[in-house]
């Protein structure tokens, strides 16, 4: 990916660009204590209101389209009750139910292990990758149903997609928080 394509190199392909990165912070406890419910606060991201788990919204960028341009989500998805219960009401608010349910989001962290600082590196290489070729990554080791996930997590198996529109949420201790949006390059 380069800023500028006019001045980038054509020796190499371009899968994806990047529309301009929004940036979330929050304002809390680095960790969240036991006992505490997450509040869900909005944010907007132009025409998509983003969410933060907990604490004050930050600051957002333009991104430059709307819930429902969006093809596949790939979730920050840490495997925990509190985390992904989180993540899932936020989708449902940010992009609106509707959406969130037509929209497929899956979880690789089950494939790799939580990576911690390049997490959200290797993450958005999985989002590029499902833009480029075609293909969604799996939610591997999904057996048992959550009743408050309830979104298509492409259970298990990867799934064929046309995917022009894509976001890698990341989440991280002490509001390092970002929800990268992707589009497919076209000349």
């Amino acid at each position: 990916m380069a800023p500028n394509l006019a001045h980038s190199p054509r020796d190499g392909t371009i899968s994806a660009t990047q529309n301009r990165p929004g940036r979330l912070r929050e304002f809390d406890q680095v960790t969240l204590p036991a006992g505490q419910r997450v509040e869900a606060r909005r944010v907007r991201i132009g025409d998509i209101p983003l969410l933060l788990g907990h604490g004050e919204a930050g600051m957002g960028v333009d991104a430059g389209i709307r819930p429902e341009e969006i093809d596949y989500i790939n979730a920050h998805a840490t495997s925990t009750p509190v985390g992904d219960s989180s993540e899932t009401q936020m989708l449902k608010y940010a992009i609106g139910e509707e959406n969130a349910y037509k929209t497929p989001v899956s979880g690789t962290k089950g494939a790799t292990g939580h990576c911690l600082g390049a997490a959200g590196a290797i993450e958005a290489m999985f989002t590029i990758l499902a833009i480029r070729d075609g293909k969604l990554p799996p939610t591997i080791n999904y057996e048992v149903e959550d009743p408050t996930c309830d979104l298509d997590y492409v259970p298990n198996e990867a799934r064929d997609a046309d995917v022009k529109v894509a976001v890698s949420n990341s989440f991280g201790f002490g509001g390092h928080n970002a929800c990268v949006v992707f589009k497919r390059y076209e000349d």
